[in-house]
């Protein structure tokens, strides 16, 4: 089932990949393997005890990588596919986990540890000098822009008070 094909640049293309929770555990994500093997097929199968298949269409070139030398889906596919039935505090978690092996990357304005510990250090010096700060990221400012502004107009709302009183 696993087996591979050449196309037509003589590239291998595997018909079915490892996904879900067995793509997990190979990308290191899983401490323990799961006990029933998730595949990704592109054409609808029956599964036996052993596998769970799941059927997708669109399994992008992108999506399909090799590890340990068993076709897999990619880190980012992993995670979305996992996402579907897993609450938001076990995708956190997992995100952290790809970030702590150095799989997936999210600080995308650290870009470094010392980059981002540098940004903590400037903003702990601002805060001995009297000057305050709501940090605000690109994420959260697509998805609640006006929580946050409220919250913006609050903080200076606050921050004359306390001027006017100085």
């Amino acid at each position: 089932m696993l087996g591979a094909e050449a196309n037509e640049t003589d590239e291998v293309v595997w018909p079915a990949v490892a996904s879900h929770g067995s793509a997990a555990y190979l990308w290191g994500l899983y401490r323990f393997a799961p006990e029933t093997i998730d595949v990704t097929a592109p054409i609808r199968r029956r599964a036996t005890r052993e596998f769970r298949v799941h059927f997708s269409s669109i399994l992008a070139v992108e999506d399909r990588l090799e590890r340990e030398g068993i076709p897999v889906t990619s880190m980012p596919r992993t995670l979305l596919d996992l996402s579907i039935r897993a609450k938001p505090a076990q995708i956190e978690r997992l995100l952290e986990r790809a970030e702590e092996i150095e799989l997936l990357d999210l600080f995308e304005t650290h870009g470094t540890r010392a980059a981002f510990e540098r940004d903590h250090l400037r903003q702990e010096e601002l805060k001995l000098l009297g000057v305050e700060m709501i940090r605000v990221t690109r994420p959260r400012l697509q998805c609640e822009p006006d929580a946050v502004l409220r919250n913006l107009a609050t903080f200076l709302e606050r921050r004359r008070a306390e001027l006017d009183r100085a």
